[in-house]
């Protein structure tokens, strides 16, 4: 579906996510732990957190601070790896250059290397404070269903009709089940 989109004329990029920004609704949360962290009496490090494909960060034009963005190299086969938004970085080791190379673990799951630190967004409401977020690589962390992102030059309607086209000759039977803009949600 990914090549298909990204090969369109009208689009720049394209992406996968679980969870699309500004939903309204608190995504789930993850108990995070931080490799050599002494976790404080009463603390909670559950954090909420979002399965990404590679060109997410460009596509939704949320800068990196730090490091790089996921690649289609950070699969199944390679190390675990993870992104973390700035306040997570200054939370834990100060700022977005001194979390490159740390390592987090994601509930119960393998020890994953830092490597970005994203702007922060607005993840669930636009007056929302920052708060610290957690992305994991999708061809680590399959799920079955995700959000198609795309961005480029071609009007919005055009994106989602050939969008919609692909899922289609992939598989007639595969559910759509909304489409919409970004720029929408943050007016509503």
């Amino acid at each position: 579906l990914l090549d298909a989109v990204r090969a369109d004329a009208g689009t720049e990029s394209a992406t996968l996510a679980a969870y699309e920004p500004l939903a309204f609704l608190d995504t789930p949360a993850t108990r995070v732990a931080i490799e050599g962290y002494q976790l404080r009496r009463g603390e909670d490090l559950a954090f909420l957190y979002n399965t990404v494909g590679a060109d997410y960060f460009r596509t939704l034009r949320i800068n990196l601070m730090a490091g790089r963005e996921f690649e289609e190299r950070d699969d199944e086969g390679a190390r675990p790896v993870a992104i973390v938004n700035n306040t997570f970085a200054q939370r834990f080791w100060g700022n977005a250059t001194n979390a490159i190379g740390k390592r987090v673990r994601s509930g119960e799951g393998d020890w994953r290397t830092v490597v970005g630190v994203a702007s922060d967004i607005k993840y669930v409401q636009i007056n929302e404070s920052p708060r610290p977020y957690v992305y994991l690589p999708f061809l680590q962390a399959y799920r079955s269903s995700m959000v198609l992102h795309t961005q480029g030059p071609a009007p919005a309607d055009a994106l989602v009709d050939a969008a919609r086209a692909h899922v289609t000759a992939l598989d007639a039977n595969l559910p759509i089940i909304g489409v919409g803009r970004l720029a929408e949600q943050m007016k509503g």
